[in-house]
Formats: C-alpha cells, structure tokens, sequence
C-alpha cells in the first residue's frame, strides 16, 4: 500500500512561505526549474528530505504556487528529472534521486550555512542525471 507523500507547502504560513520556483522552456526542448530557498530553509527541508525518503515514506512532496508540485524521491540507481504538464496551468516535476546526490544534498548544498557564499547549483550534473531527464534543476541559495 502506498503512503501519502511527507507534505511541505511552499504557499502558507510556513517558513516555507518565502520559497520561489522560476520556470523556462529551453531551446533543446527541454524545462529548467530554478528552486530558491534561504540557507536554512535549505538546511531544514535537506534534513527533513534525508529523513523522509530514507525512511518509510520514500517521498516528499512541495506545492508552490502557480500550479508546480515537486516530488523529491529516491531511486536505487542514476537519477532523473521529469517534468509533466498535466493541465493547462499545472506542473508536476518528479526529481528522483539517487544515493550519491542524496548525500550530497546532506552534506554540501546548504552553500551559506557552511560560511561559503549563497549560489546556484546545477543538481543534473552531480551524477549525470541529465542525459535521461527532461527536466533541468537548479538550487539556488538566497
């Protein structure tokens, strides 16, 4: 039986509520999200994310507004990124991750909590999760 996916809302009352998603379509075809959050709300949804996908519920979801969801998954293998555009002013984006970004997402994203300057980072590219994905992935640190 499935569990209903670990729910953060990125459109409340929430610290959460200062999460930004930027949507494009690019040339190749494919879609380029940038997520921007602040280092520590990075820092609590990287924690709570390990916490969640390596337990029992495998799955976070996070509604922004104008219609994205993200489902933050693992994946046993290589990662992907996919988007899909179920309706007219709705976006799913599934970013299933594999092991090796995981760890990374634990131990080095949160770019301004470790004392390094806020930045954006081009999450296909740490275990060549691009080739297979439509879907292009940037965290930004505010």
């Amino acid at each position: 039986m499935d569990q209903e996916p670990n729910h953060f809302s990125a459109a409340g009352a929430s610290p959460i509520a200062q999460w930004k998603i930027d949507f494009e379509e690019l040339p190749d075809g494919r879609s380029k999200i940038v997520v921007q959050g602040t280092a520590a709300q990075w820092q609590q949804f990287g924690l709570d994310l390990i916490r969640q996908v390596r337990g029992k519920s495998n799955e976070v979801r996070q509604d922004f507004p104008g219609g994205w969801t993200l489902y933050w998954k693992w994946r046993s293998s290589e990662s992907r990124f996919l988007v899909a555009h179920p309706e007219t002013q709705q976006w799913v984006g599934t970013l299933a991750l594999s092991d090796s970004v995981l760890s990374l997402l634990e131990s080095g994203l949160f770019v301004g909590v470790h004392g390094r300057d806020a930045g954006l980072i081009f999450l296909n590219e740490w275990d060549g999760g691009y080739a297979l994905s439509n879907l292009a992935v940037y965290l930004e640190v505010l």
